[in-house]
């Protein structure tokens, strides 16, 4: 009887093929891991960012107003059903309040942490602005 010599074979064997699933598999949930930190992380620059465009947006109102239209107080409104903003004029201490105000603008926010992996929990975030108006009569 005549050896047929084997010729080697073109392809990839059973055993090599469930190995590379099995590294791909795991490269595949490390990269949704960082996909999650990602996701979280920009909606959470996004609030941040809102926030601060709806604390200088008062704090420019604030600003524009004649400097004897400033009444001292502490006033709020919902820019946003999300966020709730506040602002404060008061008087400088002294005789400086004559002429000087100190205004301070704060939107607030409640971010959900942990919604992804079931231990969901609020937790309130804050961005606050400071500012100075003084009268130069």
């Amino acid at each position: 009887m005549k050896k047929i010599p084997i010729v080697s074979s073109r392809g990839f064997t059973l055993v090599e093929v469930i190995v590379s699933l099995a590294c791909m598999g795991i490269a595949f949930v490390a990269l949704m891991g960082m996909h999650l930190v990602s996701v979280r992380t920009d909606t959470r620059n996004t609030r941040e960012s809102e926030a601060l465009s709806f604390a200088t947006q008062k704090m420019e109102e604030l600003r524009a107003e004649k400097f004897d239209d400033l009444a001292d107080g502490v006033f709020t409104d919902d820019p946003d059903p999300k966020m709730s903003r506040e602002w404060r004029v008061a008087r400088a201490a002294g005789a400086a309040g004559q002429w000087r105000r100190n205004l301070t603008v704060t939107v607030t926010w409640t971010d959900r942490i942990g919604a992804a992996v079931g231990n969901q929990r609020s937790v309130d975030r804050s961005a606050e602005l400071h500012s100075l108006v003084v009268s130069l009569k």
